[in-house]
Formats: structure tokens, sequence, C-alpha cells
């Protein structure tokens, strides 16, 4: 009977009848003999209810094939026993308007739920009081002495265990008591529709005693018919054979229900998969970008794999896991608060189970625009209009009428101000904004991330306070705070923010009027960070071109030696890429010839023991390489030194493994070698200083002896007894050639032992003879040491195991050494060169983990000229 063919006396209806919603107290039930009945109503009706038909349909979700609950009723609730999948609802309401029309309610759904069973007893022998089930990937169900629950029915935990079809797993169950006579029967609910149909029974056993001893549970691929993943399982005790999943009212027993998650053997095999993400960087304002992980490069079905994200702070491989073990092969992630690694560890069947590691992907931290707020003139006006701050070498901050920005945010961090570490520098500050009252009041504010970690907090405030009444400006001193474990040398982002009515914070939260600019500072201790180059490198040469640019060649990126070579220009602050050599070296030399070409000369190769003897000349003009005639000895770790008539004396080194005692002069004009006079001692890691008259002075070095031997060249002759000895022998030590024909000779080690003498030397050509003078407060080897304006400035270095960044310089007028600050970043085997012959400037090197790209000069300098 259709709702039309009832037939019915009501009133007609005139006004115009807006469409009702179905709508139900119970947005889920289950099945078990319908314990969870519903109501269904109507909302948002604007007729008389009284005085219509209803007819209440139902349709499985999302199917749309709808189905009467019964015939047209004058009652428009209607009561449901309980469904056995989840089902949508609808009404179809006759009334009069004024011929009889039918309008359709929205359609409400009701889901399915699992049932708890029937209320049932447990007593000491009716109790499940253990169950052990170990399956795969570390999972494990491990109910001990759980005892009798609330009306028989324990509901699952967290706790999930993972099963691979086909496999036999041994289940542990014990009761309470003697159990004898009474039935343990396990379900899947495998098709995923809260029913446990006997069909999903994977295993029934007839108990005798306390224990029936380990239980077989396999999971049958048959069963399963490819619908692998998250299941529901139950567990009961019971005496009823046949038994029935939703126990019997006040029956006797107990039942438990678990999570399980079913995969699938997988006998291929795996290739390694590489986690990626759809965000390389993230941001931590309230966690404004989530990120997505997910794989590449995954050869298996991964809707048949079980998946545990992790995440470590990047570079620390202590990993953390991200949630439990899932079904799902991505992850969905919020935000993070710092820079982190992800990985994810997957179990697959191969055909024993396996867990395989997929690769890393990192996902960096990025600074945020605070959250938005109002700066516009309109609305009082609390912007930035003018931020001035004058910092070190020149540098300052001059914004003047920079007015509001979109959104309250302006990134300037192309303006860069250096300052530093414990100075003070006057601010001026101004805004838009006029306060007539405490409340009306502007706010500032100032950051600086110490720490590079994108995030703004409260302990990284250098400056805060705010505007006097009747004023829309403020003068005040920002005082850099002391070096500590929180405050560090480098490059960073420093933010600046006003806002009215309190102290703005990093992100801008709760703030409605303000604005906020972000700036670049260096903090520094008299040495100023350059444009980092191109390539890594260490154990490379940096030469002084006559343009003025600096040329850096070769040397050890970290992973292997290179043949790569750039220049600094330095009326742009730029490295610049040459052609490349033909031969990759480190611990070779470079020598400026007098028409500005540039000799390099051996070093060490990219293979193992490869020590070269190849000599390349570069003509920065035309950007070209060229091969020489090479040397009849190959060598590294040896020294150049520039002999009138562009003639080059090559001294000691290695060679085929052994230090070498020989010397070899090269005529660039004729490209020609010729042999020299051999030194007295074999040596590496020497010095070779230029004096006048032709004369070069070879020092120290790792030699055969501990006696600190000098040898003093004519040309390519040497005179071998008419140098002292120095008071210490040193290898990797520096030599230092004065204005007045002397050499200053600073830091080394001894040898090969722990003795790194801090006292230094210096040698007279006049009395041929070296003296003590003042000690470096400081032992170091492996620096650099630059000589301008009468000082010498050593930088960096190591000792003891230890990268320094420590700098010191020796004045030579009243023989002292003075502090020359801290080099932002510590560095060994680093190179050095003079700008313009007065500003030291040190290039790259080693931190000891890692080759660096980093470029420092020691402005701290300009402060010494006479």
């Amino acid at each position: 009977m259709n709702l039309i063919s009832f037939i019915i006396s009501f009133l007609a209806w005139t006004g115009t009848p807006a469409q009702p919603t179905a709508i139900t107290q119970q947005p889920s039930t289950c099945s078990c003999g319908n314990q969870l009945p519903f109501v269904l109503s109507l909302l948002n009706t604007n007729f008389d209810p009284t005085n219509a038909l209803y007819l209440w349909q139902s349709s499985p979700t999302g199917a749309n094939t709808w189905s009467n609950l019964g015939t047209p009723s004058s009652l428009s609730p209607y009561e449901g026993a309980g469904q056995d999948s989840p089902s949508d609802y609808q009404c179809l309401i006759l009334i009069q308007n004024p011929t009889p029309m039918i309008i359709t309610s929205a359609i409400v759904t009701i889901s399915s739920s699992y049932c708890p069973t029937f209320a049932m007893n447990c007593n000491q022998n009716a109790e499940i009081n253990n169950f052990i089930l170990a399956g795969d990937f570390n999972s494990i169900i491990n109910d001990q002495a759980t005892g009798c629950s609330t009306n028989g029915y324990k509901a699952p935990s967290e706790t999930t265990v993972v099963l691979i079809a086909d496999k036999n797993y041994m289940a542990q169950v014990s009761t309470g008591g003697d159990s004898t006579g009474m039935f343990i029967t396990i379900w899947i609910d495998l098709n995923n529709n809260f029913l446990f149909e006997n069909s999903e029974i994977i295993s029934s056993t007839s108990l005798s005693g306390v224990s029936p001893g380990p239980i077989t549970v396999n999971v049958p691929s048959s069963m399963v018919m490819g619908q692998y993943g998250g299941h529901r399982m139950r567990l009961m005790l019971t005496t009823i054979n046949p038994v029935i999943s939703c126990g019997q009212l006040n029956g006797i027993g107990e039942t438990h229900d678990y999570n399980i998650q079913i995969i699938m053997a997988w006998t291929d095999t795996p290739a390694l998969p590489t986690t990626t993400s759809n965000q390389p960087s993230t941001c931590s304002c309230r966690g404004q970008l989530p990120f997505t992980l997910s794989f590449s490069n995954a050869n298996f079905d991964p809707t048949n794999a079980m998946y545990l994200w992790q995440s470590s702070p990047t570079g620390k491989n202590t990993w953390s896991n991200l949630g439990r073990p899932t079904v799902l092969p991505t992850y969905q992630g919020a935000g993070q608060n710092f820079p982190s690694d992800y990985q994810c560890q997957l179990l697959i069947q191969n055909p024993t189970p396996m867990i395989i590691t997929s690769m890393i992907v990192t996902i960096s931290n990025t600074y945020c625009p605070p959250l938005n707020s109002i700066c516009d003139p309109s609305a009082g006006g609390d912007m930035i209009d003018t931020f001035t701050i004058v910092g070190e070498a020149g540098t300052q901050i001059n914004d003047g009428g920079t007015g509001c920005a979109p959104n309250g945010y302006d990134n300037r961090t192309s303006e860069e101000v250096v300052l530093r570490i414990a100075g003070s520098y006057p601010i001026s500050l101004s805004t838009g904004h006029t306060a007539t009252s405490d409340m009306d009041r502007d706010f500032f504010a100032i950051w600086i991330d110490f720490n590079n970690d994108t995030i703004f907090t409260d302990q990284e405030i250098i400056a805060s306070g705010n505007f006097p009444d009747n004023s829309n400006t403020a003068g005040f001193t920002l005082t850099v705070p002391s070096l500590s474990s929180t405050v560090q040398l480098g490059r960073f982002r420093m933010r600046v923010s006003v806002a009215r009515g309190g102290l703005p914070n990093g992100c801008q939260v709760r703030v409605k009027f303000g604005e906020t600019h972000d700036y670049m500072v260096q903090i520094t201790d008299g040495w100023l960070l350059l444009p980092s180059m191109n390539h890594a490198r260490s154990g490379h040469t940096a030469s002084l071109l006559q343009s003025q640019n600096v040329l850096v060649i070769g040397g050890y990126d970290g992973t292997s030696v290179v043949n790569t070579a750039e220049f600094l220009d330095m009326s742009s602050s730029t490295w610049i890429n040459t052609a490349i050599m033909q031969n990759a070296r480190t611990n070779h030399t470079a020598t400026v010839l007098s028409d500005g070409r540039v000799l390099v000369i051996g070093g060490s190769g990219s293979g193992p023991n490869s020590i070269l003897n190849s000599v390349e000349l570069y003509d920065p003009a035309i950007d070209q390489w060229t091969t020489r005639s090479p040397m009849t000895v190959p060598r590294t770790m040896h020294t150049a030194s520039l002999l009138p008539g562009d003639q080059i004396l090559v001294t000691g080194g290695m060679s085929n493994g052994v230090f070498i005692n020989t010397t070899a002069l090269y005529d660039v004009g004729a490209n020609t070698w010729t042999t020299a006079d051999h030194m007295r001692s074999n040596r590496l890691q020497h010095t070779a200083s230029t004096l006048s008259s032709n004369r070069v002075l070879v020092a120290g070095g790792d030699t055969p002896d501990t006696s600190g031997t000098s040898e003093l060249y004519q040309g390519t002759r040497v005179n071998r007894n008419s140098v002292s000895n120095m008071a210490y022998a040193r290898q990797w030590h520096r030599a230092s050639v004065l204005s007045n024909d002397q050499v200053l000779v600073t830091g080394g080690r001894v040898d090969s032992t722990n003795l790194y003498p801090t006292a230094a030397e210096l040698y007279s050509q006049r009395t041929s003879k070296w003296s003590k003078v003042a000690a470096m407060t400081g032992a170091r080897m492996s620096h650099t040491a630059s000589v301008t304006n009468n000082i010498v400035v050593v930088a960096g270095g190591e000792s003891l195991g230890f990268v320094l960044n420590t700098t010191e310089y020796y004045d030579t007028t009243n023989k002292k050494w003075h502090s020359a600050g801290h080099l932002i970043y510590a560095r060994s085997k680093h190179a050095d060169a003079l700008f313009e012959g007065v500003i030291p400037i040190v290039i790259s090197g080693t931190d000891g983990v890692n080759s660096l790209q980093t470029v420092e000069f020691w402005y701290g300098v300009q402060s010494l000229a006479p």
C-alpha cells in the first residue's frame, strides 16, 4: 500500500512546506538481540505534524535503494528495534496544500557498532583469567589475571596484535578454576559487518581443567578473501555448544574482544622504499604547515603490510614511534617544533616475517609569518613605521616610513646588521599610533633566534618595553647578551614586533592590532661572515690575485678530493666557479706568478696513496687551466717558494709513503725542472719563508729527529749549518715573514706527541738565530697566521683534538699578544688571504667532522689602523 492510496481525511494546509530533516537519538546500533533500539523523528517541520501521513523508509548506507518500514501512519516518530547493517533513513510525508503533495525528508544515517554480549555470569571457574597471544611486528595480547569482567564482557583495549594469514600462532588460555565441560571459541569479523558469524569461527576448543594448553590460532587466507587490515576478534568462554557470539542472557561464561590486523605473506624481494613528504619544511606558529609522509620505490602491495612511522631530531638517529603500527601507508603530521628526520618500519611476510626500514626524509623548519594583525592607519596605525640601528663594520638598518604591511607582517631579511657580543646599541622605533591611556598603549619586543630553531621564544627577547604617553616614538638601548650555552655567534633571524595593549609574542597570538618586521643579524666577536663558498673544502689553497679577488683551489669536500676552483669577487661579494683542474688535489701548493697566473704543484689525489707529480697553470684572464711539465718525484705536504724570475723552489714533502729531503727548482718560462741541494733532514708539514736576497728559510716539520732544525737556501744552494735550531721541533706550525726580514713561528705540534707549544719564536736574518718571544694565550696547530699592519693574526686551528674558534694577534711593536675575538665557526686546516693587503680573511676548513663552506674576515683590524 502506498501513501496516496491510503485515504484519510485531513485539513488542507496552504503554506510553503520546508524540507524536514530525519534525526535519531542513536547514531549507531548493534545486532546482538537488537540490543540498541532507536527512534527516528523529524526536525524543521513548518506544517501541523498531527495533520499529515508519514511513511518511513530505509536503504543500505549510500545505496539509495529504499524499502518501506511498515505502512503509512499518522504518527511521525518511528521506533526501530535495531539493524543488521549501516543504514540510511528518510520519511515520505503527505500533506494537503491545497491538493495532496508528498515531501521527502533529508536523510539520517545510523551506523553499526559492535555489541557487548548479553550479560553473563562469570565465577571463578567460568572466567577468562589469562589470554596471551604473541603476533608479529612485536605485537602481543598479554592479558593476565584479568578476573571476571562486569556482566561477563571485556571491551578491547588499544593493543592491536598482527597476524599473518595462514600462519599458526600459539595462544595461551587459562581460566580461574576447573572449567571441564566448557568451550573456548574464537571469531574474527572478517567482513567487518559488526557481526560474529559462524562462518568466521577460526577456533573452537573444549576444556578440561584449568588450562587447555596452547590453542592454535590460524587465519586461513581462504576465509580472509582479500579483506586484509583491521578486524575485531572475539574470545568466548561458555557452557553452550554450539556457541552464540552474542552469548546467552544470564548464561555462564565470559567474553573478551580484541583488535587485530591481518596481513598476507609476500614472497618477492622487497625494494627499500624511501620516505617522502609533500612538505619539505614546516613552521611552528600554531602548527600552520601540516605535512603528509608517504613512500616511493615500494615494490610490494602497500595495502598488505604494517607500518610504524618514526621520527628523530635531524641527524641524531634517536627514533621515537609516531603512534602505533597501522595498515595505512601514509602519515598525517600536524606540524613540528624542530627539524626532524622521518622513517617507517614496514612488516611484510617474505615468506617469514621481515621488517624493512625505509630511507629517511628530513623536514626542516622554516620561519612562520606571525598570525595576522591589523596595522592600518584607519584602525589606529599600530605599525612599525621607523626602525633604525647602527651596528659594527659600517652596517645598519635604517627603515623609515615603511608603513603598514599586508596582514601586519613585513619580511625584510634582505637587511642585515652586525652586532658584537655583549655590545650596546642605540635604537629608534616609531609607530603610527599615539597612546591616550595605559590600555591604549603600544608595546614592542625584539627577539634574536640564537639557536636557529625558527621559533622566537620569550628567552630570546633581547629588548622590550612600551611607548610613552602622547608619543609614537621610543628610543632605547639594545644590549646583546654575553656568550653562553644559549647565546652563540653566527647569523640569525631578528624579529621586531609592535602590539597594542601588551607585550607581543613571537607568533602574535591574541594580538589584534600591531605589526612585525623580520631582519637578519650577525652576532660576532670581531669576525664577520662573508658569503659562503659554492663548495665545502679543507686542505685547499687560497691566493690573492692581482685583481684583489681571492682564488681558492682544490681540497677535500668531506667526501672526496675535488678538482674545482672558485674565486671571491670582492666587488660583488660573490663566489664564482672557475674552470676545473685536470687533477683533483689536496695538500698541494699554489703560487701567484709575476704576471698574475697561478701555478699549482703536486698534492694528494682522489685515490688511495695517490700522490701527484702533476703541475697545472691557471690563467684568470681567460679562465683556463693548462698542464705543465710534471715533477720528477710526486709529492704532497711540500712547500713552494717564489724566487726572482718566476722560479719556484719546491722542498720536501711525502712521496710514495715516505718523507723526502729532495728539492727541485721549476723555471716557469722554460717549463723545466732542475734539481737543487737536498735538505739535511727529510721533512713534511714544514714551512718555507721567502726572505730578501733570494733566500728561503725552511723550518721544522715532521722529521726523523726532534731537534727543530732549520735550513737556509740561497737560490738552489743550501747552507745547512748557518741557522740555529728552534727551541721546539714543530709540525703543522705557521711561519710569518715580517717587514724587517724576521720570521715569526707560531703553534704546531712536537712531532707526533700531544705537546702543543704556546711559545712563539722569532728568527733574525741578521743573527741567523731563533729567540723566544711572548707565548700565545692558547696552543694551536693547523691554524692560519696573517701579517698586516705590523701585527700577526693567528686564527683557529686545533689542539688536543679540539677544533678552535679563538683568535689572537701579535703586536711586533710592543711584542705582546692580544685577543682578536672569536671566529663565528671553529675551523682547522683552513686557508687565509689579505683583502687589500690589510684585512685577514679565513676560508673554509674543517670543524673536525665536516668540511666547511663559510668564510670570515676580521673587521677588528680596522680599529688598529695607524
